[in-house]
């Protein structure tokens, strides 16, 4: 005879279902996404031999994919998922190329040094990161932005919780493994340079606001 569930339990059995469905499907996603970056048709038929089955393994194949893809460009990937991980808010793609174009010693803010193309930026993270648009336009004035703007963040809390895990700790891309502590560190000593650059020495002129 199947006992009769509670309300509470009925509640939490579905609860612990919807994450693992949520889970199934993010795990698809990323397996298509990973696939979809392999050059040849022998190379997808390997992979569907061995695809991973858990969100970590999948994350690892992903990663090692981009270090494959981009060799020359694995610092600045792990500079832009360090700055993803260690913000506490959304960063404009213009915001992230200025952010991973400054090295240390830099008295100004080298133009010449900045992605001519943000959006490789984020192609070069692949599916580990996400890019949208969110409107800025407000009711009494426009955001000196304009209206709308192109934010990039992580794709999924679990890739937070991937980087900063113990098993990236000590996995074969432990490179790319995320202290908390040092990343904020790192990057407040990247904003303190920012903002003692040269440029700064100069009066920025702002529109001025005439209200209709």
């Amino acid at each position: 005879m199947r006992q009769k569930l509670t309300g509470c339990e009925r509640s939490v059995k579905l609860e612990s279902t919807s994450i693992l469905t949520n889970c199934r499907i993010l795990i698809a996603k990323l397996q298509l996404d990973y696939l979809c970056g392999l050059k040849s048709d022998r190379s997808i038929k390997e992979a569907l031999d061995k695809l991973p089955t858990s969100i970590n393994a999948t994350y690892d194949e992903i990663l090692q994919q981009l270090c494959t893809q981009n060799p020359e460009n694995i610092d600045e990937i792990r500079l832009i998922l360090e700055w993803l991980v260690g913000s506490s808010v959304p960063l404009t793609l213009d915001q992230l190329a200025e952010a991973v174009s400054i090295r240390p010693g830099d008295r100004r803010l080298e133009r010449d040094g900045i992605a001519t193309d943000a959006m490789d930026l984020a192609a070069s993270c692949g599916s580990l990161v996400t890019i949208y648009t969110q409107e800025t336009h407000a009711d009494y004035h426009d955001d000196l932005r304009g209206t709308g703007t192109t934010l990039i963040s992580l794709s999924h809390a679990s890739v937070e919780e991937y980087l900063t895990s113990t098993n990236m700790k000590l996995g074969p891309l432990k490179p790319f493994f995320m202290d908390l502590q040092a990343v904020h560190r790192e990057i407040t000593e990247t904003c303190l340079q920012y903002i003692g650059f040269e440029d700064f020495k100069r009066p920025i002129k702002l529109p001025v606001y005439i209200p209709s």
